[in-house]
């Protein structure tokens, strides 16, 4: 039985400042609707991470 799901992520770093990291990452997600991820309440989604380092 094969179950035709997919999973895919991006991410985006930007360190051009002194001790400031900012992060962008995208996860897409797909499946049928009785498969693992097709149960998976969010089919995207979007983070954004701001880290100051002193």
């Amino acid at each position: 039985m094969l179950k035709k799901i997919l999973m895919k992520s991006a991410e985006l770093l930007y360190t051009a400042i002194i001790n400031l990291e900012l992060r962008l990452k995208t996860s897409f997600i797909s499946g049928k609707r009785l498969s693992e991820y097709g149960e998976k309440q969010n089919d995207y989604k979007v983070e954004l991470r701001a880290r100051y380092y002193f």
